[in-house]
């Protein structure tokens, strides 16, 4: 599952997106990401965080417990695009047949713009298993991103 999330928090388009590393003395915690990037979830980076530049509110975007992590199928797991009206879908309109004709392309929007101090969308990716063969088993399956609200 993908949603899009579009934050442009204070409605200024002065968004800034930043990375939560290791936390290892003398490097800072939080990275800023300034170009349009993707991202997969890792035992390093499972945290981030959308800010307006000016008053700091925002958002902290967590891995849900059951989010999985992209493969080859899956693509990404986070990507971090500028705002574009025109980018509302990957353009993939079915939701049955070959992998091919269902994989995720959100990779075409990916132009390495600058994101820093824009208005940013992030588009985040839960992966489950989904057997046709034993459906019972992936009931009740709930993915998708814990959000907090930062200096609200």
């Amino acid at each position: 599952m993908y949603w899009r999330l579009d934050f442009d928090i204070e409605g200024a388009g002065n968004d800034v997106v930043e990375q939560r590393g290791l936390s290892i003395p003398g490097f800072p915690l939080w990275w800023r990401l300034v170009r349009e990037t993707k991202r997969t979830r890792s035992f390093f980076a499972r945290r981030w965080r959308i800010l307006d530049a000016r008053s700091g509110r925002g958002y902290a975007i967590s891995a849900g417990p059951a989010d999985g992590t992209a493969d080859a199928y899956g693509v990404a797991d986070l990507w971090f695009l500028r705002y574009r009206s025109t980018e509302l879908d990957d353009g993939v309109g079915i939701v049955g047949g070959p992998p091919a004709d269902t994989q995720c392309r959100l990779d075409q929007y990916l132009t390495a713009e600058s994101i820093d101090s824009t208005d940013v969308v992030i588009w985040y990716a839960g992966h489950f298993l989904h057997d046709e063969h034993h459906p019972s088993a992936h009931h009740g399956h709930i993915v998708g991103p814990e959000l907090r609200p930062i200096n609200w």
